[in-house]
């Protein structure tokens, strides 16, 4: 996922509204993430590989608040465990066959985790981004 560029498609909301980048600043070791629509930026991150763990600890910036997250990586997936506002919460981004990522977000209450989010990304390009007024041309 790192160096791409991807469409990030809330069911019943513009599909092309948001898009998310992931680029590490460190070579396989601090990831940088942005989430943004064209006015504003909606989250900005930063997820750093834990030597012991094999997992990234992570710190996101969302509107209002910072979160501290642990994200477990592998092959087809990756799983991030985190809190928001005291409430346990986790996000699973799954890569699809068709190439695109499945994302469901949850919070733990009552004794189970329930769905509070769905979001799919599909692979874009700068171009395309910069075509959609998302970047000023140089």
């Amino acid at each position: 996922m790192a160096g791409r560029y991807y469409w990030y498609e809330v069911p019943g909301d513009d599909p092309k509204a948001s898009f998310l980048h992931l680029e590490w600043s460190t070579p396989g070791r601090v990831l940088g993430i942005t989430l943004r629509a064209k006015k504003k930026i909606q989250m900005i991150a930063q997820d750093q590989l834990d030597d012991t763990s094999g997992k990234l600890m992570g710190v996101e910036v969302v509107p209002k608040q910072a979160r501290y997250v642990t994200i477990d990586p592998s092959a087809n997936r990756i799983t991030e465990y985190g809190y928001i506002n005291g409430t346990p919460v986790r996000g699973t981004m799954t890569l699809i066959t068709d190439g695109s990522i499945d994302g469901v977000s949850q919070r733990y209450a009552n004794g189970s985790w329930t769905d509070y989010g769905h979001v799919k990304l599909v692979e874009t390009s700068q171009e395309e981004l910069v075509a959609a007024g998302f970047f000023k041309q140089k």
